[in-house]
Formats: structure tokens, sequence, C-alpha cells
């Protein structure tokens, strides 16, 4: 195993490998050499260049056999045979090289640690010690000799040499970070946070570096104890020291002890004089991260600790109105009166804070549950309408006006969707709408059936590779092109089938993708369509059914595009409608035999480690 956790600029000091790399992207010219050397010189970088190293060994052998005091070929043949693991003829040309320049600290270095390498460990030791001495007072000399230690992997002599290096040059932080990446390697995490805390007390402006160090050791349950530990020693002389306090927090969520954390973030914001702001932030990182429920007390007790005329008061409010809504969202079942009591929270925000963006914010969020979570498009609409009519300036405008088109489309209204769409692409500054707005025209022509004039708008869409709806639009365009003048009634009833989902008419639906599949049995759109009648007998909650249709596709569209989906979605319905775990761990595990490549594997291994305990 090698040493990996050190950062680059530290790894480039290693004596051994800086002298293998030393003029591996060019020797000097050689123009006074005769020229039948230069071209073996430059025979010997051919062959080098192209891999063959015991070809290049050979030359640069023979090149510096003729010329023991040029360095140019001495780095060939130490590049070349330390490739070829030849270490042990390396050792007398290393030999004889440190006995040239006995001054040199980087060639006694590399001495021993060849010598290391030759399975002479005591030498090596002493040669170590010898190149030390050489330079004593220089912080390099010491650099040397523990990066060559650790390049063979000797954790405690190079943790010892730092040491050593610190005693002789009076300087008690002195290779903190390098100590402190040893000591997690060997498991030593107490002496490894010690160090990270010494760093810190110098200088609280390297806490990034200093958590990407202990991120290393704190994955580790025992790592983040020992941690916790030290620094909670450390805060009993310095119980107000923000850094250290930082530093607890962030171990705390990296041991997702969230309760831990906020009793840390309090006494933060306290010794700060934040007014809650570190409360608040500490609320939506949580909320970023989906931890909602320690979102959701880190905001109830702002509300509990600060008056209403906190400057964040609002945007707390609203914060928490979004932390219900995510927790909402990840329970495996709700109810119509669930939805209903966060709307009436929003709504409660737009009261209480008219005229602010906190309001306008919390308009746009009951119009997505009054259409997404309980099909209310009406409602949806006209709350979107009071938000463009009262809030004309507000952030959030742009998303409220491209969600407008949205729910008109979803209400069946395609002129009205399509008219917001346009306009879209005409005004809006946010590229990710102008591009879904035109993803969105291109799927009403779709709809209506104008597929030549949809197909020319996807191309658009598809040229734009780094674009948001780039994707679906090569998608779109793979369907019309497998479908348009060889199967359109197929493709006809299809499109209305999809437009029928998108209203949830789930009747509608399945019928028109039952004469879609019957339009075109044999034909590339078949499989597609009974993945969308399977979704229908899901709205339709004929679950069994939809269990049946999926399989029916793998069944008869084994080779098919969607046939790995389709098998991983009859396991999630199995699963979580049907109740039936053995089977659902028996089609999960059909994905992985018949379907080793698919995208779905991962998760599908996933689920199976789930149903049986196993996560």
């Amino acid at each position: 195993m090698r040493i990996i956790l050190f950062n680059s600029n530290v790894m480039t000091r290693s004596p051994f490998l800086l002298s293998v790399a030393l003029l591996l992207c060019g020797a000097t010219v050689l123009d006074a050499q005769p020229a039948e050397e230069g071209q073996r010189y430059r025979l010997a970088q051919g062959y080098e260049q192209s891999g063959d190293m015991k070809s290049a060994a050979r030359v640069y052998r023979e090149l510096y056999d003729a010329d023991h005091q040029s360095n140019v070929y001495f780095q060939g043949v130490l590049r070349a045979y330390t490739a070829l693991l030849r270490f042990d003829e390396l050792l007398p040309i290393v030999q004889d090289r440190a006995a040239h320049f006995p001054r040199d600290v980087e060639m006694r270095v590399l001495y021993a640690n060849i010598l290391h390498r030759n399975h002479r460990p005591d030498e090596a030791v002493k040669e170590w010690a010898a190149a030390a001495e050489i330079q004593p007072d220089q912080e390099f000399a010491w650099s040397l000799v523990a990066q060559s230690q650790l390049d063979v992997q000797l954790y405690e002599l190079a943790a010892k040499t730092y040491m050593q290096a610190r005693g002789r040059l009076g300087e008690a932080g002195l290779f903190g970070e390098e100590l402190a990446q040893i000591y997690a390697i060997t498991g030593k995490y107490e002496e490894a946070t010690n160090e990270y805390l010494n760093l810190l007390s110098t200088s609280a402006a390297r806490m990034g570096s200093i958590k990407n160090g202990m991120g290393f050791y704190t994955v580790n349950p025992r790592g983040a104890d020992a941690a916790i530990a030290v620094i909670n020693k450390r805060l009993q002389s310095l119980p107000d020291f923000p850094p250290y306090l930082d530093l607890l927090a962030w171990l705390y969520t990296e041991k997702r002890d969230y309760d831990g954390a906020l009793d840390v973030v309090k006494k933060i914001d306290q010794i700060r004089k934040g007014n809650g702001s570190d409360i608040y932030a500490f609320a939506d990182a949580a909320i970023s991260d989906e931890k909602y429920d320690a979102a959701i007390n880190a905001l109830e007790y702002f509300q509990r600790t600060y008056p209403a005329a906190n400057a964040l008061h609002g945007i707390v409010v609203l914060a928490y109105a979004h932390a219900l809504e995510g927790r909402f969202h990840t329970l495996p079942a709700h109810t119509k009166s669930d939805v209903e009591g966060l709307i009436d929270r929003y709504m409660a925000i737009v009261k209480e804070n008219p005229g602010t963006a906190s309001a306008a914010e919390a308009l746009l969020q009951v119009a997505k549950l009054q259409v997404n979570d309980l099909n209310e498009v009406k409602d949806g609409i006209a709350t979107l309408n009071r938000l463009e009519k009262e809030y004309p300036k507000a952030p959030s405008l742009e998303e409220a006006a491209f969600l407008l088109g949205e729910f008109y489309l979803r209400g069946g209204d395609l002129d009205k969707a399509d008219d917001r769409f346009a306009a879209g692409i005409r005004t809006s500054e946010d590229a990710h709408i102008r591009d879904l707005s035109m993803l969105r025209r291109g799927e009403i022509l779709f709809y209506r059936g104008r597929f030549a004039r949809a197909d020319s708008l996807f191309a658009a869409l598809a040229q734009d590779i780094g674009g948001e709806a780039a994707n679906d639009a090569l998608e779109y365009r793979f369907l019309l092109q497998e479908n348009m003048g060889k199967n359109d009634s197929a493709l006809a009833h299809y499109a209305a089938g999809t437009f029928a989902l998108l209203r949830n008419e789930w009747k509608d639906a399945a019928r028109e993708m039952d004469l879609s599949v019957a339009a075109g049995k044999n034909g590339s759109l078949a499989d597609e369509a009974l993945l969308g009648k399977a979704r229908a007998e899901e709205g339709l909650g004929e679950a069994a059914d939809a269990v049946a249709t999926l399989l029916g596709v793998v069944k008869d569209y084994a080779d098919g595009t969607v046939a790995d989906q389709a098998l991983f979605h009859a396991g999630e319905i199995t699963e979580g409608k049907l109740a039936d775990r053995p089977k659902a761990i028996e089609l999960y595990t059909r994905l992985l035999t018949e379907y080793p490549a698919s995208s779905y594997v991962a998760r599908a291994r996933g689920r199976i480690r789930a149903l049986r305990g196993e996560s």
C-alpha cells in the first residue's frame, strides 16, 4: 500500500520520487556530446517514452558507464531501473554516487531508500540519520528524510523524524499537517486531532483544509469519537474558542448526531452574538442535506428564542414550512388533510408577511401542493395568478410563470400553455427555464400530432449538448424518427395516451396505450406504450395489473430499451404497493442476472439489501 493522504506539494518533496522524476520531461540539450552519443541518448529516450523500459535501461546504463559524471544519464538509469524494480542493480550505482557527493542530502536520502528496498533496513536507518545531519538546521533536509521513509511505508520512523526536526529546529508546530496524516493512517486518532487543533489555534483560516484532513478518519465512528473527545478536553480550558466549537459542530454532523451539533451551534450563536443567524445557517444546511427533523428542531428553537421582530423571522418561518414539507414528502403515505395543513402554514406566512419575498415564495409552494399533491389544477392556477398580480417583482416570478404554463398543460389547455412557454422563451433570463419552455412547446406539438414540426424543434434543442433539455429532446427525436411515416397511427395513440397521463386521466391513458400497442404490435413503440399503460393502471389503483403489464414488457420485448426499467419498476410496485417482499426480491434479483449492465442494477442491489435487513 502506498501512502495516499498527503497533498501534492508535500509528496513532491519526496527525495526518491523527486530523483525519479527529475529531467523526466526532457534533459538538457547535449550540444557538447559527440553526435553518436547524442543519438544513443535520444534512442534511450524513445524507448522510455514508448514503454520499452528494458531497452531504455540497457542504453542508459551503457551511456552512464561511459560517463559517470553525467547526472542526465544517472537519472535515466534511475528511472528505468526503478520502473523495472531492479533495486539490487541500482544499489551499487547509487552507493557510488553518494560516495562522490557525501554532502548532497538528496543523494544520501536516495541511497538510504534504495538500501531499504534491498532489505537492508538497519543500514538504511543509519543513512537517513546521516543525511539529516548534513544540514540539521534546514527544514528541507528533515522533510526529505521523512518523505523518503514514507515512500517505503515506515510511518512510525517518519513520525519520529518529524518530531526530531521539531526539537532540533525549536518549532513546536513544525510539520503538524504531515504528522496528523501519519497518525491518521496508523490509527492514532487522538494524536492526529491534537495536531490539527494546534494548526487551527494558529490560523482559523485553515479550517477547510483541517476538515478535509480529519475527514479521512472521522468517517470511522471510532475516529469521530476520538476527535470529539479531544476537542471537548481542549474546550475545558478554552470554552469559548469559536474555531474549536465550529469544528466540534461539524464533527457531530459527520457522526449524524444533529442534536449534539445543534447544542454546539446554540453556544456558537451566543458567543458570536449571532442573534439566531448561526441557528438559521445550521437549519438551512440541514434542509439542503434533507435532514428535515434536524432542521425543524433548529427552526423551532429559533422561533421559541427570538422575537418576531428578529430580522430573520420571516425567512425562518418560510424555511420551517419548507422543512415540514420536505419531511412530509419523505413519508410513505400522507392524507389530504396533511397537505391542507401544509398549505395553511404557507398561507399564514403570506398573511403575516405581506409584500415580502417570503410571502411570494410561500404562494409558489402553495400552488405546487395544490396541483402536485391535491390535483387541484384550477386552484393552483388561481394561486399563481395571485402571485403574479400581487408580487410583480418577486425573485420567484420567473419560476411561477413557467409553472403556470405547466399547470395549464396539466389542465388540458394547450393554447394557454403554449402562450406561456412562448413568453418564457422570449423573456426569461434563466437559461434553464428557456430550454424547458422550448421543450414543452415541442411536447405540445407532439400531443397535437404535429410530429414533423415537433421533430424540428427537438432537433434544435438536441444540438445544444450541454443544455438542460438536450437529453429529453434526443429521446423524443429517437421516438419520432423510428415511427414517423411508418407507424403514424400507433404514434398518434401514444401521444394521446401520454397527454392523458400528464392530466392524470388514467382510463383514457390506458385505452390510448392499448390502441397504440394494437396499431403497432411489432413496432418499436409497443414496449414504451405498455410502460405508459402500467403507469395508468397504477393511477387507477390496479397495482397487480400494472405488475403484470410490466412483466409482459420484459417477456415480449426482452431486448428492447425499456425492459430493465420495466423489471425494476415491477419490483418497486411489488415491494411498495403489494407488500410482497419475497416476490420483490425475486424481481430485483432477475434484474441483476438478466440485465447486469443496466443503470438500475445499483438501486436493485440496494433494495435487495434493505429487504433482507442488511442495511
